[in-house]
């Protein structure tokens, strides 16, 4: 067992660290410092996994803290604004880590990972010693981490350290008693229930609410004598106890693993996670060949090719917009109406309205559908297209950037232009009059950050086109620059200004980076666009 559970966590973080330098040597200005060497044992990959682990305690810490905040503070503190009433608490905690956490969180049939492919079928370990010594590593280790969490709460709430620790100890009991019945449930009736995420999603959803809707009809269940009760807690350690002898005497791991582990299955969820990153781009070809091409008797060449691309997949490319247009139109709608029926909030909406401009930032991000045009592109036309030679040339790969990047800033206006319609219709309704020229900035912001949503994600495609011929996403440097996009977005939302020169260094940064970006997409993208 401790010799499976050490080899476990050494191929774990060899895995890691070459995934970790497969990524770094992705990045263009670290591409030639890192030598193939790296991936070789050595002190650099020492230290290196040293930081990782260190990383992943960390993230580990972090995530259980989260989950506290949104499962059981969050909701005492929307209900009531009171973290010290113990009898909430404990409520929330029965449902949360006793009932739904260990279902959704289960160990042994939820191990598909490349580590577990590796360990049970590369290296021929024992299917019971791998999969045991990994829910005692990995439940040890959550039973720890939340120890230390309420341990640190007991010095600031309700809690004693006593009951820290057994509550630490109630989640690890809770989660070997879950492991144990449902695999009980599989050796009897052959039935796996994670073959059927819909069925576990409902059941813990069904949990959440029976535990959320309850207090909010205020009844809570008074579980804080039973849990901190010491008879009481020792016979769920005896339960736990039993469990796991159960988990250890069970005698069918190896066909379990063979199910469950396959190779088969694998690549089964490898596909669905493929299918799944494209299936909002993916159109049947029945629906395909009932789309029309007015207007294309005109053009030709590469023109052609892309009126009919477009036209041909409208429904996939313009039902998006519209279904955006739309839904702010409906917004608009309704927030008139109350404006009309509730003349009170006329005059706090217009002595704020000025003040919105930061957060346009945010809203036409949220509207852009650069990222979606992108995959439309690549898994409809790009990947295959890119394998033509012609379509590689330069002149081609130009005059098809220019021409999609018309039809991306087309398509991003139109929502830009709902929103300025929204904008200036509530500053007509609140009485603005005269001074509702004073919209005018905000409304260039909005068609600036159309224009400037619509070159960027074209842009980064040309640039660093990440997807491979298999619909995998392979440039960490694309994600990392939809994440930054994301979080200056986001971050706007915090400035606090209304000012005219917010407006000008709007525009002048989209003027600026589109210029950028179209120059450095003619001279680059030959080298940079091509299929991987």
């Amino acid at each position: 067992m401790l010799r499976a559970l050490s080899l476990t966590t050494w191929v774990a973080f060899a895995l890691s660290c070459n995934y970790f330098i497969y990524v770094l040597k992705k990045l263009p200005w670290l591409r030639k410092k890192i030598p193939d060497t790296a991936y070789q044992i050595s002190t650099f990959k020492a230290v290196l996994s040293i930081l990782l682990g260190l990383a992943k305690v960390l993230l580990g810490f972090l995530g259980a803290a989260i989950a506290l905040a949104v499962f059981i503070f969050g909701p005492m503190y929307l209900l009531e604004q009171n973290f010290m009433n113990s009898r909430l608490f404990y409520h929330y905690f029965f449902f949360i880590y006793l009932l739904a956490a260990p279902l959704v969180n289960n160990i042994i049939f939820q191990t598909r990972d490349v580590v577990a492919y590796t360990m049970v079928h590369l290296l021929q370990l024992d299917g019971r010693d791998f999969l045991i010594s990994k829910v005692i590593f990995n439940l040890g280790i959550k039973a720890l981490r939340y120890l230390l969490i309420f341990l640190f709460l007991s010095l600031f709430l309700n809690i004693s350290a006593l009951e820290g620790f057994m509550l630490a100890g109630y989640i690890l009991f809770a989660a070997l008693t879950w492991e144990w019945l449902i695999l009980e449930t599989f050796k009897k009736y052959r039935i796996n229930p994670y073959d059927k995420p819909g069925i576990v999603f409902l059941l813990s959803l069904l949990l959440l609410a029976i535990c959320y809707l309850l207090p909010y009809r205020s009844l809570v269940l008074n579980l804080q004598p039973l849990l901190t009760n010491g008879f009481f807690f020792a016979l769920a350690a005896l339960l736990a106890g039993y469990s796991f002898w159960r988990l250890h005497s069970f005698d069918g791991y190896r066909a379990l693993t063979k199910e469950t582990i396959s190779r088969d299955r694998m690549l089964g969820i490898e596909d669905s996670l493929k299918n799944a990153a494209f299936a909002d781009v993916n159109l049947a070809e029945e629906k395909l060949a009932r789309e029309e091409a007015d207007g294309a008797a005109e053009l030709e060449g590469y023109a052609l090719f892309n009126h009919l691309f477009f036209a041909r997949h409208r429904r996939i490319i313009m039902k998006p917009v519209q279904t955006k247009v739309v839904i702010i139109a409906v917004l608009a709608l309704l927030g008139w109406a109350f404006l009309l029926f509730k003349p009170a909030y006329k005059v706090p909406v217009r002595e704020n309205l000025l003040s919105l401009s930061p957060y346009l930032i945010f809203v036409m991000f949220m509207l852009s559908s650069g990222e979606r045009f992108n995959r439309a592109l690549f898994f409809n036309c790009d990947r295959y297209m890119l394998k033509e030679l012609y379509y590689k040339e330069r002149k081609a790969l130009l005059e098809n950037f220019t021409i999609r990047l018309k039809k991306s800033i087309s398509l991003n206006l139109r929502p830009a232009a709902a929103v300025a319609i929204l904008l200036l219709g509530t500053g007509l309704i609140t009485g603005m009059g005269g001074a509702i020229i004073r919209l005018l900035p905000m409304m260039a912001t909005i068609f600036s950050l159309s224009l400037f949503f619509s070159t960027h994600y074209l842009f980064i495609y040309y640039m660093l086109q990440p997807y491979t011929v298999d619909l995998v996403q392979k440039s960490p440097l694309y994600s990392l620059a939809n994440i930054v996009m994301y979080a200056l977005s986001y971050g706007s939302i915090h400035i606090k200004t209304s000012s005219v020169a917010f407006t000008f260094a709007v525009i002048l940064f989209t003027l600026a980076y589109t210029a950028m970006a179209i120059a450095l997409t003619y001279k680059l993208a030959p080298k940079t666009f091509k299929l991987r």
